[in-house]
């Protein structure tokens, strides 16, 4: 299927049209999907789209012993029956199209067919598919029709008794299944639409004429540079016996006076010519956005700015992004419901199927009676993926920065989040967040404070205990201890007050008296010190902002 996508596009930028023709493989239980030229292809005219087209059809080249060889299943008797008839009724010819080269032939024709011209098994065969009627029908050398049945791609309404489980155990249900109205198989992607016309506009057709001018251009220099590079003479015509005889070659002695012979003097070569492609070759790469940035190639012209360059490659983006968008909304989506209709018209078992996914190859069970009715497919290819996962990254990024330390968002839970949303299942997600190591508590100084302090040392207190506003109102309701006289007990709290500092006061006697850890100079506790001979220490009142939590004092007097 990869190389015939290839193919499927690659004829819709060209030709503007790409035709895929799906069947289906009985004996594998599979699609089949097969390239067809647009020279052999055929729509009714009066369509614009597959859907709205009476008929429908393309034609092939075939041998007739192959064709003998093919066996179908009757749906009437379920016997196997040849596939086509009236095989000998026709007659043997080398030419079969009568006339009119198929795809194939016409460039066999350039190239060397391995047929040969004697070739009389080969016939053409013509695949038509009428939509108002409902039938199929195959023409061999536009003559004798060799197949008319009723399309296989369509399926009558009908119900059918299915297990369901119920309380655990199997009970028969029966479902009704909508019938599927025929279809043509054919996928097709257009690159420029016209919504008045079937057929679409390729990137080839877009410069035309401009390619047809550059070649008349390049020819003319090439007659130009003939001309310069061969010269001509003038003879005196008293020697004209001797034209024949003269000839631009080294080392040649004519007996002539000098002067007698001279090379006719030629026009000087300006670059207008040149100048005159460059310019056709600029209007095509700005009808294709095939800029020379885009293609990766040095600018054959000035310099170029970092500003240029990135609006040139966002607006190629953008118009990639169309193209991708084109395929598939219209191509690859009725692809994509083609297949899922042959699924529900051919597959009538629970089924295995392969799935080649981003975790690699799969196999999921398939039962064909929990996916029935109409579905609409949504195809995302490669690079829309890419892209989306690119802004999902973004997002989470940005997220992660907005949630990290947050005090209010439990961080294992939007850790686990992120990853998931990354792409990491839950056993490797659990594997990572086993056992959290916690962070560690900050050392606690075991401090007793007498004495009236002023507000920037009440400031001080609160914020290294943690108080601060309702919540120390709240706390000291809780610890038994009243509300200073000049503040309301309903009344909040907007900053450190004297309630913060009784708090923070209060909290220190009730911590276990533990002795006071001696600092040296370098800055390292000695444990086990007299907490009254404290060496290295600045004097009550010094700011202690920039020095570590454990060697911080604590404004006020200590006893």
């Amino acid at each position: 299927m990869g190389i015939k996508a290839q193919q499927w596009v690659r004829d819709s930028l060209i030709y503007g049209n790409g035709i895929l023709h799906i069947t289906w493989d009985s004996k594998k239980k599979i699609p089949v999907v097969q390239n067809v030229p647009l020279r052999d292809f055929f729509v009714d005219p009066a369509a614009t789209t597959v859907e709205n087209a009476r008929y429908i059809g393309f034609r092939y080249l075939a041998d007739k012993e192959a064709l003998r060889s093919q066996m179908v299943v009757d749906p009437k008797t379920g016997e196997m029956v040849p596939k086509y008839k009236n095989l000998d009724q026709l007659e043997d010819t080398s030419k079969p199209t009568n006339g009119e080269p198929l795809d194939k032939q016409k460039k066999e024709q350039l190239l060397g067919s391995t047929l040969g011209s004697q070739n009389t098994r080969q016939v053409e065969v013509i695949l038509m598919y009428y939509m108002d009627t409902k039938k199929v029908c195959e023409i061999a050398n536009r003559g004798t029709i060799i197949r008319e049945v009723d399309t296989p791609f369509q399926a009558p309404a009908q119900t059918v008794t299915v297990q369901v489980e119920v309380n655990g155990a199997p009970q028969p249900v029966k479902k009704d299944i909508e019938a599927i109205e025929p279809f043509a198989p054919f996928a097709i992607l257009r690159n420029y639409v016209d919504s008045s016309l079937f057929f679409a506009r390729g990137e080839v057709e877009v410069i035309k004429a401009r390619q047809e001018t550059l070649n008349d251009v390049e020819n003319m220099d090439l007659d130009n540079v003939a001309y310069y590079n061969n010269v001509m003479w003038q003879i005196d015509p008293q020697y004209a016996d001797l034209v024949p005889e003269i000839e631009s070659i080294p080392g040649a002695v004519y007996p002539i006076p000098k002067n007698a012979l001279t090379v006719i003097e030629r026009p000087v070569m300006n670059q207008d010519l040149d100048r005159k492609k460059a310019e056709i070759k600029s209007e095509m790469r700005a009808a294709t956005a095939a800029d020379e940035v885009v293609q990766g190639v040095s600018q054959s012209v000035g310099r170029v700015t970092a500003t240029e360059v990135s609006s040139t490659l966002s607006q190629a983006q953008q118009r990639f992004t169309t193209k991708v968008t084109n395929l598939e909304s219209e191509g690859y989506a009725q692809l994509g419901a083609i297949m899922f209709k042959m699924s529900q018209i051919f597959v009538d078992q629970p089924t295995a199927i392969r799935i080649a996914g981003p975790d690699g190859v799969t196999f999921k069970d398939y039962d064909p009676y929990d996916y029935y009715g109409w579905y609409e497919p949504h195809v995302k290819l490669k690079s829309t993926v890419q892209k989306l996962d690119l802004e999902q990254g973004q997002k989470l990024n940005q997220m992660y920065q907005m949630i990290l330390g947050n005090q209010w968002i439990n961080q294992a839970e939007a850790l686990r989040f992120i990853l998931t949303k990354l792409g990491a299942d839950q056993e490797e997600v659990n594997r990572l967040l086993h056992n959290p190591t916690p962070a560690p508590l900050r050392p606690k100084v075991d401090v007793r404070l007498s004495g009236e302090l002023n507000p920037l040392q009440t400031q001080d207190i609160t914020s290294q205990e943690g108080f601060g506003g309702e919540q120390t109102a709240t706390a000291m309701e809780q610890m038994g201890m009243p509300l200073p006289s000049n503040q309301d007990q309903t009344s909040s709290f907007m900053g450190p007050t004297d309630a913060d500092t009784s708090l923070a006061m209060a909290k220190s006697d009730q911590q276990q008296q533990q002795p006071f850890p001696q600092l040296n100079p370098a800055g390292a506790a000695l444990p086990g010190d007299n907490p009254d001979m404290l060496a290295g220490l600045p004097p009550a009142g010094t700011p202690g902002q920039n020095k570590p939590a454990a060697q911080q004092m604590l404004p006020g007097k200590m006893r």
